[in-house]
């Protein structure tokens, strides 16, 4: 896969529940979405509520992870993710 840039990317999912996230992952991986994740590292931290910048849930609900996949393959990972998040009833999700 050739690197992905910033520009080559757009943000998908903003979820603070870390029970969602390996769900999401597998689902991109089975479709072989290719994926990067921001925050991921900071979501077994204690929530700090809403600050305005990266790693946290646009909601203000405390640390979250964004997954980010390429422009080109965003429809196809957004109604992925609109079928889980319906069939998990979408809580802690924002997509």
């Amino acid at each position: 896969m050739p690197e992905l840039t910033d520009e080559d990317l757009v943000a998908v999912l903003d979820t603070g529940d870390v029970s969602v996230l390996p769900v999401v992952k597998s689902v991109l991986r089975a479709a072989e979405i290719p994926f990067v994740v921001q925050g991921d590292e900071s979501m077994g931290v204690l929530p700090v509520g809403k600050i305005g910048v990266a790693g946290i849930s646009s909601g203000g609900h405390g640390l979250a992870a964004i997954i980010l996949v390429p422009r080109d393959r965003e429809q196809e990972a957004r109604a992925l993710l609109t079928e889980l998040t319906e069939t998990e009833e979408g809580e802690g999700v924002e997509a």
